[in-house]
């Protein structure tokens, strides 16, 4: 059930634990030890679905055929993405980003679950764009005009819970 106020996700009437400090330190690890095969197919599954209607409106075309790189710094992972007639495609880490727009997975998740504004993000560079700078505008706008509603429960239900240890930690 989701209380308001912090924003906290309780499941089954329990508090969701805090994530501690301590635990940032093993966010490198999380970067080596993911299984990639499982994320090459998972990942593009869930933006295609949360990208549904900018994909069918045509909102994507700004990104076919190019390649578009996701970093977070502190877990040392990369995504890189590119759009064709069907929905976006993960590629291989291998492949050479055209634009990559990097940040810490804290940031991301402030950004994802709206708990701050892209703009304000960008602007304090904790989010980054390197690379075809006009390409990373197109895709920091077509994020930003995400409604929060579209995004599948079992993408929100993870976000708000990380958002809340986050908001924990903040203060």
């Amino acid at each position: 059930m989701f209380t308001s106020g912090i924003h906290r996700l309780r499941v089954f009437n329990f508090p969701a634990p805090s994530l501690p400090r301590a635990g940032r330190s093993l966010l490198p690890l999380l970067g080596a030890a993911r299984p990639q095969w499982l994320e090459q197919k998972i990942l593009p599954e869930i933006l295609n679905h949360a990208l549904h209607e900018a994909l069918a409106c045509g909102d994507l075309g700004f990104l076919m055929g190019r390649r578009l790189g996701i970093r977070i710094l502190d877990a040392d992972i990369l995504w890189v993405f590119t759009c064709k007639a069907g929905g976006l495609v993960m590629l291989p880490a291998q492949a050479t980003p055209e634009v990559t727009i990097c940040g810490r997975i804290a940031d991301f998740i402030r950004m994802a679950s709206r708990r701050e504004d892209p703009d304000r993000l960008f602007f304090q560079r904790r989010i980054i764009i390197e690379g075809d700078v006009e390409l990373g505008l197109h895709t920091k706008n077509l994020l930003d005009s995400l409604e929060w509603d579209d995004l599948p429960w079992m993408l929100r239900a993870p976000l708000l819970a990380l958002s809340g240890f986050l908001a924990r930690e903040d203060h």
